[in-house]
């Protein structure tokens, strides 16, 4: 059996369901990295936006394709409509090795409106050999916002941080659509963080020019992400732009 990265795994489920005409995006760290912020995880997930028959359906499909899955469903409660958990290996315990998860936002159980469907719709290609697909990043931060949770809500202030030139008031009017409007105070606190970092960059470039490194958090054979960070050892803060690339 051969070995697959994270990355590839998810490029083999797009592939799959891209063939059943099912639309995929990237989410998680991976789609961070797409925005030039790099997060210390290389979990890889997979975005979609159907119905629960198709999503049974691309079970089958990655099961005929000799990998294994198991499939979450939904329940009147949850905020998903089901995720697919995919993988090739299992370790000593019998559980999964760096699986993908394919999470639906369709949940017949509890219709709602949700940002997945225009951040599918909208997504970007990562290469033209390429499955993968990213959500443009008013709708990755509109995710984020819709997931909620703390770890999220920093993830959206590192992504504006990381994205100086972006579209802010497009970023607002996707979230304000989507009924999150603490937007603004997010918009605001990147701002105030970005201050701060300029002010501490310039203090280190005079006091410890020589701290400078640069360090790839994941990569393999096709895909790589990288960025850089000044400082030593807990002091380390993120500088400069991370980049996802595709090498084919």
């Amino acid at each position: 059996m051969v070995a697959q990265t994270p990355i590839e795994l998810a490029e083999r489920v797009a592939q799959l369901a891209s063939k059943l005409g099912i639309e995929t995006a990237l989410i998680g760290a991976y789609a961070l990295a797409a925005h030039h912020y790099v997060r210390g995880t290389d979990d890889v997930d997979l975005a979609t936006n159907i119905e629960l028959a198709d999503l049974r359906r691309l079970q089958v499909a990655v099961e005929e394709a000799g990998l294994y899955s198991t499939l979450r469903m939904p329940d009147d409660e949850d905020p998903l409509g089901g995720v697919l958990v995919v993988w090739l290996e299992v370790d000593d315990d019998g559980d999964p090795i760096e699986p993908c998860e394919v999470i639906n936002f369709v949940n017949p159980y509890r219709p709602r409106t949700t940002p997945a469907n225009d951040a599918i719709r909208n997504a970007i290609s990562l290469g033209a050999k390429s499955a993968l697909r990213y959500p443009r990043l008013a709708d990755l931060i509109a995710l984020k916002l819709y997931s909620g949770g703390r770890r999220d809500t920093a993830d959206v202030v590192e992504l504006l941080v990381k994205n100086p030139t972006a579209d802010v008031e497009e970023v607002r009017q996707v979230s304000k659509a989507h009924g999150f409007d603490q937007i603004d105070d997010l918009i605001e606190e990147a701002n105030s963080e970005r201050r701060r970092r300029r002010i501490c960059s310039s203090a280190a470039s005079i006091t410890s020019p020589s701290t400078v490194w640069t360090r790839s958090d994941f990569s393999d054979a096709r895909y790589s992400v990288s960025a850089r960070s000044w400082g030593r050892g807990r002091a380390a803060w993120p500088r400069g732009r991370a980049s996802l690339q595709y090498r084919g």
